[in-house]
């Protein structure tokens, strides 16, 4: 299955907004992959000092990741599809 980086922004937040959204994308995915849509957050990251956390999902297309997204309450500032090594 097709993976992609999907990009949040957390000023504000910082490490316990981090935490709050990684789990809620991590809860998302699981529902939608009960009702039969298979996607998957692979890894969660967080770089402080840019303010950005990293999404490394799993999904047939970019449009069910923001499809998460918009299900886990966060906005991705970018999604873009990726390769991992």
């Amino acid at each position: 299955m097709p993976e992609y980086l999907a990009e949040l922004y957390l000023a504000p937040a910082g490490h316990d907004g981090f935490a709050d959204a990684a789990r809620r994308v991590r809860a998302a995915a699981g529902e939608m992959g009960l009702q039969g849509t298979p996607v998957r957050c692979l890894e969660a990251l967080f770089v402080p000092e840019d303010e950005t956390c990293l999404f490394r999902l799993e999904a047939a297309d970019a449009n069910l990741v923001r499809e998460l997204g918009e299900r886990a309450a966060v906005r991705f500032a970018h999604v873009a599809p990726a390769i991992a090594g």
